[in-house]
């Protein structure tokens, strides 16, 4: 409840007339001025800095929401390659995820459902590595190779459970750039 409320209210309570109701008002508004032109310079310069400092501070935070806003509209993701199991049921996407205003680039690798995209902003479930390539190829229902240029991803086969249920036998070769 704000001060000229609880005049009112006080006011009201005390059945004061208009006129002296005006007469508080302008007494406070009054006291209020007195305070600030009756203070010493230090005083005065702490208000000032205060100000300044909290103007600045919200000068800085508006700055970093705009950034952020604006920094947004540049992610972009984009399918590169998708190819779909022999059976029809899986794909495999090969997609970039690309911020040229944080300079990055991710190439990544995931098996999804026949009809789904790749989640925004997310690595693929397979593989996530930046600035290379990779391409991928079914060999049959429950094998997958995936071909990428560097020496990013050394590993062993291994197995990955697939939405549907199937396991499925992931091979990386490493192709020259």
């Amino acid at each position: 409840m704000g001060e000229e409320e609880q005049i009112r209210q006080f006011a009201e309570a005390r059945t004061l007339s208009r006129a002296e109701l005006h007469l508080m008002m302008f007494n406070r508004s009054m006291a209020i001025l007195r305070s600030i032109f009756n203070s010493t310079p230090i005083n005065a310069a702490c208000c000032m800095i205060g100000y300044l400092s909290f103007s600045c501070l919200a000068f800085f935070v508006a700055c970093f929401v705009c950034a952020l806003t604006v920094e947004a509209a540049f992610d972009k993701q984009k399918v590169i390659e998708s190819v779909l199991s022999p059976d029809g049921k899986l794909k495999a996407v090969v997609y970039e995820h690309a911020n040229p205003v944080r300079k990055f680039r991710y190439v990544n690798v995931s098996v999804i459902s026949a009809d789904a995209e790749p989640e925004r902003e997310r690595d693929g479930n397979l593989f996530s590595f930046s600035d290379t390539s990779a391409k991928v190829r079914w060999i049959d229902d429950e094998h997958i190779r995936i071909s990428h240029a560097g020496e990013h991803w050394k590993t062993a086969p291994f197995t990955f459970i697939a939405f549907d249920g199937r396991s499925l036998n992931v091979e990386s070769v490493e192709t020259s750039k």
